[in-house]
C-alpha cells in the first residue's frame, strides 16, 4: 500500500467517524428535546394549578377577613358563602402525581 493510499484511507476513516458522531449526537439531542418538552408541559400544568389555587385561597382569606370585620348581620351570608371551605374551580383539576 502506497503512502497516498494510506493517507486516503486515514482521511476516509476520520470522515466516517465524524459522520457517525454527528448522527449519534443529532439523535441524542432529539431525545433530550423530547424529554424537556414533556417536563415543561407537566411543570407548566402544575404551575397553572398552583397559581389558581393560590388565587382561590387569597380570595377566601379576604372574604373571611371581611366576614369577621362586618358589623351588620345582613351582610354576612354572602361572605360566609365565599369563605366556606369546599371544592373550588382551582382545586377541582388538581391531580396528585
Amino acid at each position: 500500500m502506497t503512502i497516498a493510499n494510506r493517507l486516503y484511507a486515514g482521511f476516509a476513516f476520520i470522515l466516517l467517524l465524524l459522520a457517525i458522531t454527528t448522527i449519534i449526537g443529532t439523535y441524542q439531542v432529539g431525545e433530550i428535546d423530547k424529554t424537556l418538552v414533556r417536563v415543561n408541559e407537566v411543570g407548566s400544568e402544575k404551575q397553572r394549578f398552583a397559581i389558581n389555587y393560590r388565587g382561590s385561597v387569597h380570595d377566601r382569606a379576604i372574604a373571611l377577613r371581611d366576614l369577621v370585620l362586618v358589623e351588620r348581620a345582613s351582610e354576612r351570608p354572602p361572605l360566609r358563602e365565599l369563605a366556606s371551605v369546599g371544592p373550588t374551580s382551582a382545586s377541582a383539576g388538581l391531580r396528585y402525581s
